[in-house]
């Protein structure tokens, strides 16, 4: 009997264990970056703009496509928390109007964004990576914190 709770708690403390890392860890803290092979390419960093409507709120990013491209459709991304809870990330799809990308969010329930499946995992202290469950379509894309304006934008083609 004492075999087997020790067995259960041998395999409780493995899987709570990181997953490691073996990829480069990127240059710069608190910003996003995208796993190329054995390169790290940085996100687009850049501040929302919040416009209120009524009942929907607007997020805008200046320009209508972003300076980073990826043609992974499941991309992995990592960053360096510093000031930042990566824990709190969540992806979005960026439509494009009127030459800027906007994400929509509509109180009264009738659609919005809404965030995208990621996983987030701590893989060393302070390293996290973020890997896209779905595959994403072509198009623009942003990772936000929750209640922060902060973007960190690419593109998927």
């Amino acid at each position: 009997m004492n075999r087997f709770f020790a067995l259960q708690i041998l395999f409780v403390t493995l899987l709570g264990a990181r997953q490691d890392y073996s990829g480069p860890r990127p240059p710069q803290k608190d910003t996003v970056y995208l796993v190329h092979a054995d390169q790290l390419v940085a996100t687009e960093v850049g501040m929302a703009t919040k416009q209120a409507m009524g009942d929907n709120v607007t997020y805008i990013v200046p320009g209508e496509r972003s300076t980073v491209r990826t043609p992974l459709a499941s991309p992995t991304l990592v960053i360096e928390a510093g000031n930042l809870n990566a824990d709190k990330l969540r992806l979005f799809r960026l439509d494009v109007r009127n030459g800027h990308r906007e994400m929509r969010f509509d109180y009264k329930g009738r659609g919005g964004a809404m965030p995208l499946r990621a996983d987030i995992a701590n893989v060393a202290d302070g390293l996290y990576r973020i890997d896209v469950v779905d595959s994403l379509a072509d198009g623009e894309y942003a990772l936000s914190p929750d209640g922060a304006n902060d973007v960190f934008c690419f593109e998927v083609f």
